[in-house]
Formats: C-alpha cells, sequence, structure tokens
C-alpha cells in the first residue's frame, strides 16, 4: 500500500501543461486524493490557491462537509501534513465554501451555478481549478444544461487572460458527456495519454495495473468479479454504456425524417421493420422536426412530444427494433425519451 505507483498520480498528467486536463479513472484509485494533496503543496511552495468545483450547491455542501462535520473536506488528506492545521469556513450568503490551513484561505468551494455571482470578484491568487466528478453516474444527478458554457464563465471569472490550469476528475460512468462533445474530444484508447486543440487539452484514460491487480486479489474484489461493476471500478469501463441496440443503418434504409437535438441534427432511418437513428441525415428533406423551441428555426417543425414521429420512434423501440449508429445517439435519442416520458 505504500508504493508510491499504488494510488494516482498527478505529475505526468500536470507535465503535460495543458490548460484543460480530463482523467477519467477507476473509482477508488485516488484521483480526488492525488489533486487535493497538489493544491495543499502548490500553496505552500508558491502561495496558489486553489478553485474547487462540483455541479450543485447540494454536492458542494456534501464535498466541503455541514456544522456536524465541518472539515470534511480536508478529513482524509490532513494526515499529509501533520504541521498544520485545516478547517472550512462559509461565506456570508453560503454559495462559496473557504477552505483554510492554519487560519489562511487556501482555496475556494464553489459550484457551476455559482458563476454568475462570480463576476466582478477578484480571484487573481488562484492558478488551479479542480472540478470533481464531472461525469454523472447512475444516482438521479443529471448535467446542468449547456453546462460546458457554465464552466467556461465561471473560468473567465477566475482566471482572466492568467495561465490556469483546469482539472476534471470522473469514474468511468459514461463516455457519452457534454465536454467530450462541446470541445470535439475522445478518450486515448491506444495509450493513456491523448492531446486537443495545440496541447490545450490533455485527456488521461487511468491505467493503475498495480491498483487493478491489488484490488482484484482482496475480498471486495473477489466479491465483484465477473460483474458489471468490476468492469467500472476495477477495469476502468464505462458501466452505462452497453452495446445493445448499437447498429450501423443498412444500406437499403431509406430516410424517414431528420430531427434535431440541441442544435445537432440526425437522421431517422427505416428498412422494413427496423429503425436506425444516424449522424447521417438529408439536409434538403422536406420534414426536420425537434422538440427543442432553441434548435428550432424556419426549416424545422416544433412538436410536442405525442406526434407521430415520436409514436414511430416509440413503437420500434418497444419492439426492439430501434438501433442507434453510435452511444453518443443511443444517450441522446434515450434521453430524449426519457425526458418527454414516453417510455410510458
Amino acid at each position: 500500500m505504500n508504493d508510491k505507483n499504488f494510488y494516482y498520480d498527478p505529475s505526468r498528467l500536470l507535465s503535460y501543461n495543458a490548460f484543460m486536463s480530463f482523467v477519467i479513472g477507476e473509482r477508488g484509485v485516488g484521483k480526488t486524493y492525488g489533486f487535493k494533496k497538489f493544491c495543499i503543496n502548490h500553496y505552500i511552495k508558491k502561495g496558489k490557491k486553489f478553485a474547487w468545483l462540483r455541479r450543485f450547491g447540494t454536492d458542494l455542501g456534501e464535498t466541503f462537509g455541514d456544522p456536524k462535520e465541518p472539515d470534511k473536506f480536508f478529513k482524509g488528506i490532513k494526515k499529509e501534513f501533520p504541521r498544520h492545521e485545516f478547517s472550512v469556513e462559509n461565506d456570508e450568503k453560503g454559495k462559496i465554501k473557504y477552505a483554510m490551513m492554519d487560519n489562511k484561505i487556501i482555496g475556494y468551494g464553489m459550484s457551476l451555478k455559482s458563476a454568475e455571482s462570480l463576476k466582478g470578484t477578484e480571484y487573481n491568487d488562484v492558478d488551479t481549478i479542480v472540478m470533481d466528478e464531472f461525469l454523472v453516474g447512475d444516482g438521479g444527478s443529471r448535467y446542468i444544461k449547456d453546462e460546458p458554457m457554465y464552466l467556461l464563465s465561471l473560468i473567465e471569472s477566475i482566471a482572466r487572460f492568467r495561465k490556469i490550469r483546469v482539472i476534471l476528475l470522473g469514474n468511468a460512468t459514461s463516455i457519452v458527456n457534454p465536454y467530450f462533445d462541446f470541445f470535439n474530444i475522445h478518450l486515448p484508447y491506444k495509450s493513456e495519454f491523448k492531446t486537443f486543440k495545440d496541447g490545450t487539452i490533455v485527456v488521461q484514460y487511468v491505467k493503475n495495473e498495480i491498483y487493478r491487480k491489488a484490488k482484484k486479489e482482496s475480498e471486495f474484489g473477489r466479491l465483484i468479479a465477473g460483474t458489471r461493476y468490476e468492469s467500472y471500478a476495477v477495469e476502468n469501463l464505462f458501466v452505462n454504456d452497453t452495446n445493445t441496440f448499437i447498429k450501423k443503418k443498412s444500406k437499403k434504409a431509406r430516410l424517414f425524417c431528420n430531427i434535431i437535438l440541441n442544435n445537432v441534427m440526425y437522421g431517422v432511418w427505416i428498412d422494413n421493420l427496423e429503425m436506425y437513428i444516424s449522424k447521417k441525415y438529408n439536409c434538403n428533406y422536406n420534414v426536420n422536426i425537434t422538440f427543442d423551441y432553441k434548435s428550432h428555426n424556419e426549416k424545422t417543425l416544433l412538436l410536442k412530444s405525442r406526434n407521430v414521429f415520436m409514436q414511430n420512434i416509440v413503437k420500434h423501440y418497444q419492439n426492439a427494433t430501434l438501433y442507434f449508429e453510435n452511444q453518443n445517439i443511443k444517450h441522446a435519442i434515450l434521453d430524449l425519451l426519457k425526458r418527454t416520458n414516453r417510455f410510458i
């Protein structure tokens, strides 16, 4: 357990000196712990503070604690710094958490929803931003609509043209997420790291074989052997991304309609009893539908959830004859069906 290679070490990632870094690793491998340790050491050595982000205010409370457990943020990490005293305090409005060391502010806890309230506030001594659990899981949590825009607004409020680092940490729940779509990036399947946008973005898909071996050999590891949870917690595979209903459209399929979701157009195709939803579409086709007023334009039909097009899609899904070209499309369409209660 004392092997320095057992738990996650952020040094290799930081050597890329990227503006924005995405880290996806097994649950429990030490991503959060590693960056807490880095942020504290960075303040001790450089006097630079950090901002620790969560999606919602409730998430922030779970991370930083409450009156019953006021130093929750430092609970596991403070043993690494026995000469220092740690605590957490709240601002007057309760929107910002102050991470304290020896009665001095070394970091700030913020939610993405607080981005607007930060305008006009100075954070010139912050040069590291960490967003924890940027990938949502199965616990009922959802992404904020246009979430990357919230993050970028918050980054701009803090950085103001200064050189900073932004770190996003996540467990392997689903490869489909608004950040990868927004920046048009993907996982480095053939290696551990991959850079994008002239090196301003780096994605790390953690592969810690020492940790995996130890976890598999543990009693808990033997319990979950061969289950989906082992794939998620040990092998770092995306637990929510099954290959069911993933299939490319047939060459004989004819276009049924184009559907626009979040300003992205997909083609809905039919071949006998099978329906396919694909990234291939015909922009000149005269049937373009959307359910989102922000995606509505002069060439689309803005429809309610109960209409012949949606009924056709739902019928094919219920009959197990609806297929998606890839995971992104599958998640987008199934999310639409959930939001419009069309599974019932």
